[in-house]
């Protein structure tokens, strides 16, 4: 008896296609994992009845109108080193990553102790952020020179080795990567120093070599989506192969809910599809699709939402709210019925045709403050950050994150009643793009909502 195909072995494959109606063929590095919803494209062919009064109803045969591909494909893990591809397809942007970078974080490696004339203890403060490794360089120069009260320094790196040298000054110079007394937070095995006090020079440079494999994407909402379609593949080995030919997302709908793994779903509109041996990915094609990376996926208990005022300074750690599920919802506005005699039966390339519109809600378990929540906060226009940061890349404290900065969100507020026990609330929102960017954002990170991605990916995931 043969046995029965199982759903557990279904692989997933998203290849960027660059002619619409031309499928791609899928190979390594090309798969996706999917969720437990799997996938809900279908393939519709319209068949037009035939119900001309001659001849019997069972002889008369209905002709084709149009075939329809649409559907969804629920639940996809925000997997690391997969979800940017998919979302700079629903996004419309990505180009090359930024990088290699490190990372800057507030209370783990953003104090460097030095001292001058051994007496004077000094304490350089780095800002927090993603730093190429000539950028980071840079920062510490910036706030060596704010601190330093007798020398003068250049801070530079070259090859991954980083090089402090006194370039005025008599005074002594030393490095207190040993004893200093910020060594909880010190940045010195970030930039390959040993944690131990350098001490009798005017230059010192790093004990190791620093390698980092850790590249950042920033995604934002592009308006002109037109070319942006890729050649979707869902096939069981041995059993069955589904070829969307070429395909857009028509936005997606992003669910941080507790106790699991962050996911998206992502609405198809497709051109054609093929089922079998039919188009360039058979049954075949399967065993050389494989996943890229260690698909580690961003998760809710590692997770944190701030929200402040939009016109107030930046967010800080202070600020942060703490529902049990967030939802943000990005939709294209694409129409999925673009029939033309172009390609006689199937769609033709849909273009927007609305603006991109974003929007979602806050859910919350229980309110320990209802007044304050919905009166003080929720009342104004605000602007929200999202990071989820998973294991670490490389070197010290640079780690796979997934991050989404919102810079104008209205909330919808209404009124909570409820019997005994504890209050839930979820409140809906819609978020707008800004002119000016707000306090402690990044630079031009205007839109609507800008996702960042970093990962070891290295190519634009739109090419």
């Amino acid at each position: 008896m043969a046995a029965s195909g199982k759903g557990f072995r279904t692989i997933f494959a998203l290849v960027p296609a660059t002619v619409w109606g031309d499928a791609v063929l899928a190979a390594a590095g090309h798969g996706f994992a999917a969720g437990p919803g799997g996938e809900g494209i279908g393939i519709d062919p319209q068949l037009i009845p035939d119900d001309t009064l001659e001849g019997r109803a069972v002889e008369l045969e209905g002709e084709l109108g149009n075939i329809v591909v649409s559907g969804d494909l629920p639940d996809v893990p925000a997997v690391f080193d997969t979800i940017h591809r998919h979302t700079a397809f629903a996004m419309g942007t990505a180009g090359v990553p930024i990088g290699p970078i490190l990372t800057i974080r507030e209370g783990f490696n953003d104090r460097l102790d030095f001292s001058e004339d051994t007496t004077n203890d000094f304490v350089a403060l780095l800002t927090p952020g993603d730093y190429t490794f000539a950028q980071i360089a840079a920062e510490i120069q910036t706030q060596i020179a704010a601190t330093a009260a007798l020398n003068t320094y250049t801070f530079v790196e070259a090859a991954g080795v980083f090089t402090i040298n006194r370039t005025a000054g008599v005074a002594t110079v030393e490095l207190r990567f040993g004893t200093g007394a910020n060594l909880a937070r010190s940045v010195a095995t970030t930039i390959g120093f040993n944690a131990a006090d350098k001490t009798g020079a005017t230059t010192y440079s790093s004990d190791t070599t620093v390698v980092s494999t850790a590249f950042k994407h920033v995604l934002k909402i592009n308006p002109d989506l037109f070319g942006l379609h890729f050649t979707l593949v869902i096939g069981i080995p041995g059993v069955v192969v589904k070829e969307i030919t070429t395909a857009k997302y028509n936005g997606y709908t992003f669910n941080m809910p507790q106790g699991t793994r962050c996911n998206y779903s992502f609405p198809v509109i497709g051109h054609d599809g093929v089922v079998d041996d039919s188009g360039p990915n058979k049954l075949a094609t399967l065993s050389g699709i494989t996943r890229p990376g260690l698909r580690f996926a961003a998760l809710f208990r590692q997770g944190r939402l701030r929200m402040n005022n939009q016109v107030a300074a930046a967010l800080t750690d202070a600020e942060r709210i703490f529902p049990n599920n967030f939802t943000q919802v990005l939709n294209n506005n694409l129409p999925g019925d673009d029939v033309t005699l172009k390609f006689g039966n199937l769609i033709d390339e849909p273009e927007r045709d609305n603006k991109a519109q974003l929007s979602g809600a806050v859910s919350f378990s229980k309110l320990d403050d209802p007044a304050d929540l919905i009166a003080a906060k929720l009342r104004q226009v605000k602007k929200i950050d999202l990071e989820v940061l998973g294991r670490v890349i490389a070197v010290d404290q640079t780690r796979y994150a997934l991050r989404k900065f919102m810079p104008s969100v209205q909330f919808q507020v209404d009124s909570t009643a409820s019997g005994p026990g504890r209050i839930p609330k979820t409140v809906n929102y819609v978020a707008q793009g800004v002119e000016t960017v707000p306090a402690g954002f990044p630079a031009g990170y205007t839109d609507p909502v800008t996702i960042e991605v970093i990962n070891t990916d290295t190519t634009d995931p739109l090419v």
